[in-house]
Parts: structure tokens; C-alpha cells; sequence
């Protein structure tokens, strides 16, 4: 599991709150619009965000067959 916010404040504490729970994903301080190549492709994407249009960067990193979710 990977996960990606564009503030480092933010990463540290849901990294801290997961390992309290015993949960160790990958967590990433970066622009989730932009790439995540050392990681990719993935078989799913979900933002937790409002996005006005799918950034065509999920789309090249997605598996085909992947599945996307994600709200306008």
C-alpha cells in the first residue's frame, strides 16, 4: 500500500498514527498529481481528494484492467 501527500506534516503524523497501529505502508511528502515511477504501475488508484480532472500521470501508472476512483 502506498500513500502520497503534498505536506511532509501530514505524512509524518498518518505514519506515525499507522506504525501505532501496526500498519507500515509507504508513505510519500510529494505531489500526488505527478508521478510515483519508482512505485508504479499500481492495480488501483483512489484519491481522498476532489480532483477537477484526472491527472493523465495515474492514468500511464495505472495496470491495464486497474480499477481508479476518485470524485470531481
Amino acid at each position: 500500500m502506498f500513500s502520497v501527500d503534498i505536506e511532509p506534516d501530514l505524512v509524518d503524523l498518518a505514519r506515525a498514527r499507522l506504525a501505532a497501529l501496526g500498519y507500515t505502508p509507504t508513505l510519500a511528502a510529494a505531489d500526488g498529481a505527478l508521478r510515483l515511477p519508482e512505485y508504479a504501475p499500481f492495480d488501483r488508484i483512489f484519491a481522498t481528494c476532489a480532483v477537477p480532472a484526472i491527472p493523465w500521470a495515474w492514468v500511464e501508472q495505472l495496470l491495464t484492467g486497474g480499477t481508479m476512483l476518485a470524485e470531481p
